[in-house]
């Protein structure tokens, strides 16, 4: 069947911004011939002369207000490496998922072999071991809010959330173990929404469709908000989105046309009650589905086709957050209690078939079945100071401090059934050659003790000092074991950070930073009993040292920083793919180190232009040779999916026409070329991303939109990630691609 490659949406989206332009230049003209008082009716403050955004010379740039230290603070006080994006900004430049969001964040890189939301990869600073999305063993912490989304030791799905009405998406880069646990060795990706107000009833509805290149369909989607008080004292807010994808890959054999469409459901609602200025109480119910009819991954490094799946290859994912927070505010400090329940579903397939290298055997299939459930309670209490202490003890006087207390408790199920069919040419019937079933689970219990001060130390300098103590008990099971009982792992132990700022002058200043980052041992399944297979892995570890400078210049209108970090990896855990059976394990070897730049440049430019310069250079190593699945890797090896170079550059622009708001953005990301495994490896091109968007907002009491935006608009097809087959009976090789480009129209309504 022939594809259809052009834009017609995109023409046509043009065809009604040209409309939209063409009835804005009326409007200004009208609004100008207009009396004055019909102005007072509408409050538009951009039309105040020294209130509008080109009026100024003294303009600064915003101040991103963020919580990854579990207090607020402004982005640029916070001792530690974080790249911060509002929610609104991200839906404007149409970045809906994972792989969009962090194509803006240097030195961080997204793998997947799409359609399922437990196949998935993202790299922080190089920390990785395996360049292959599987199972298990993931670097980098998954946050909502400050409820970690990732299993503590087995593997598990993790939901992908919208960005649609969050308060900011938080990229932290280096050790999190401090705050957040054992979930964020390298770093954290860390979702925070909006919380609900108390002064006015407002919200948004938007609809909107995508051209997706290489689909003979459209994506659709469907988002909105609601923020209502309750009397005086309460308010809640409910968010409701919906995705579709449909699909862009092409199964050559049996002629069907986008088999990986799917999509995803999302819904939250939040409800806050403060009967006093102290006393405040928060709740949140959370609810994630996902669907994919196939796997999302090809054959075919350069087309999105493929010609070896023998067996439909669909998953399913479900999630249910729960969270609530109590907080009373005394003079001098604060006392929060949090309370969370998670529990995860997922169920996927994966075609062995020529994986094994019988695809050509006709008539045979061989599959993989996983299946995953996890049930996550969490409790928080902590106490925050309201200001530097003053308590007249000179040791223990000037600290702004945080304690904290955190418990976990876990069940955690990940099932595994290796099958196998052989279906008659003649005959048509079915035989069951092989279907062996392999049932893991593992229970985590998790107490700790942290806390983070932070005191002056004259006019200039200011110290930083955090620790975790920490205790985890984690029991295996695992049916084809011989220790019915299970498998005990236990670990303990404390983990440190500290930072010392020098502010040199008013708008520049140094920091130094260290941190230790751990993560939890755990389990691996092995429906096969392949011998090279061991159930337990144990903890790993990596100590973080960074100098950084952040500088303000011209009043706040140009910052740029520059930080340089070295990383040494202690004991990693490593995902490989047993040769003779291709499943996927976690075993500890070997050493590596970790060196690198990253450098970030904001400027506000003449007529109402903002420029975004943001570049990494990072040189991950072995410092010990180690035995691998695919063999010897020797030390001085590149760790894989890490790219020498990885940078972006953005260009916006805001004006105003009257009562309309336009606005505008380019954006252009780079990631270099990478190895896909430490040895015997393929190679993962360099590829570029080139983005735009433009909005047209009528500014009123209520307020309607229309926007334009585009991700990968030059379709660039390459893999991000590339499995390998059984090298016994030369398996082919899996790659998943980039998603291909997607341009959107959609209208919207804010009131």
């Amino acid at each position: 069947m022939p594809r259809r490659h052009g834009l017609t949406l995109a023409a046509l989206s043009i065809r009604v911004l040209a409309t939209a332009m063409g009835l804005l230049a009326l409007s200004t003209s009208q609004a100008q011939d207009d009396e004055p008082e019909t102005v007072d009716t509408i409050p538009v403050a951009p039309l105040d002369e020294e209130d509008a955004p080109h009026s100024s010379g003294t303009l600064r740039l915003e101040e991103v207000v963020v919580t990854a230290t579990k207090r607020e603070a402004s982005v640029r006080d916070v001792p530690s490496s974080i790249d911060a994006m509002s929610g609104e900004d991200l839906i404007e430049a149409g970045a809906t998922d994972l792989e969009q969001i962090l194509a803006q964040s240097p030195g961080v890189t997204f793998g997947s072999t799409g359609g399922s939301e437990i196949r998935q990869q993202v790299v922080i600073r190089g920390v990785t071991a395996s360049g292959t999305v599987g199972y298990g063993g993931t670097t980098t912490g998954y946050l909502f809010n400050d409820v970690s989304l990732v299993n503590p030791s087995v593997a598990g799905a993790i939901p992908g959330i919208d960005p649609f009405d969050l308060a900011t998406v938080e990229v932290l880069k280096g050790p999190q173990g401090t705050l957040f646990g054992g979930a964020a060795l390298a770093g954290a990706i860390r979702y925070v929404p909006n919380k609900p107000e108390l002064i006015d009833t407002f919200g948004s509805l938007s609809l909107g469709l995508s051209e997706v290149a290489d689909s003979e369909g459209l994506a659709r989607h469907y988002t909105g908000f609601l923020n209502a008080p309750v009397g005086d004292t309460a308010a809640i807010r409910v968010v409701g989105t919906k995705r579709t994808d449909p699909g862009s890959i092409d199964d050559l054999t049996t002629g069907e046309n986008d088999i990986n469409s799917g999509g995803n459901t999302q819904a939250r609602v939040i409800g806050l009650w403060k009967p006093t200025s102290r006393l405040s109480a928060e709740f949140m119910a959370y609810r994630f589905e996902a669907r994919s009819d196939a796997s999302g991954s090809t054959d075919n490094p350069n087309h999105r086709e493929t010609e070896s799946r023998r067996k439909e290859t669909p998953g399913e994912t479900w999630a249910n957050l729960y969270r609530s927070e109590v907080e009373y505010e005394f003079d001098s400090f604060s006392v929060t209690g949090i309370g969370s329940f998670l529990e995860k579903d997922s169920e996927s397939i994966f075609d062995l078939t020529a994986f094994w290298g019988v695809e050509d055997i006709e008539g045979t299939k061989v599959w993989q079945l996983f299946e995953g459930h996890t049930e996550q309670t969490t409790a928080e209490l902590r106490l925050v100071s309201a200001e530097p202490s003053h308590v007249g003890f000179w040791p223990l006087d000037g600290w702004d401090y945080l304690v904290g207390l955190y418990w976990l408790e876990a069940e955690q199920v990940f099932d595994n059934t290796t099958s196998a069919t052989l279906t008659a040419v003649l005959d048509p019937l079915t035989i069951e050659v092989l279907n062996i079933p392999s049932d893991l689970s593992a229970d985590a219990d998790e107490t700790a003790v942290f806390f983070d001060l932070t005191r002056p130390l004259g006019n200039h300098f200011e110290i930083n000092l955090g620790g975790r103590y920490f205790r985890q008990e984690s029991i295996g099971y695992i049916e084809t074991s011989d220790t019915p009982d299970g498998v005990t792992l236990e670990e303990g132990g404390f983990n440190p950070k500290a930072a010392v700022t020098w502010h040199a002058a008013d708008h520049i200043r140094v920091i130094a930073n260290y941190a230790k980052g751990f993560r939890f041992g755990g389990f691996n399944n092995n429906p096969l009993n392949d011998p090279d297979i061991e159930f337990t892995y144990f903890s790993d570890e990596i100590q973080n040292y960074e100098l950084g400078a952040r500088t303000d210049w011209f009043e706040g209108a140009l910052r740029f920083d520059l930080t340089a970090f070295l990383i040494d990896w202690i004991n990693p855990q490593i995902r490989q793919s047993s040769q003779t059976t291709s499943t996927s394990y976690i075993n500890n070897a070997g050493g590596a180190q970790v060196k690198g730049v990253e450098s970030a440049l904001t400027t506000l430019l003449p007529w109402n232009f903002t420029l975004n310069l943001n570049g990494a250079y990072v040189d991950a190593r072995l410092t010990e040779t180690f035995d691998t699945s695919r063999g010897t890797a020797p030390e001085g090896s590149r760790l894989p999916a890490t790219p020498h170079l990885t940078g972006s550059v953005n260009l916006m622009h805001d004006t105003f026409l009257g009562y309309w708001q336009l606005s505008s953005a380019l954006s252009y990301s780079y990631q270099g070329e990478s190895n896909n495994e430490i040895v015997n490896y393929e190679k993962l091109p360099a590829y570029g991303l080139l983005g735009a968007s433009l909005s047209l907002t009528r500014l009123g009491l209520v307020t309607p939109n229309i926007r334009l935006s585009g991700t990968n608009l030059l379709n660039e097809t390459v893999p991000v990630n590339i499995l390998h087959g059984v090298a016994a009976t030369n398996g082919d090789l899996n790659y998943g691609l980039l998603r291909p480009r997607t341009v959107t129209l959609s209208l919207g309504i804010e009131f």
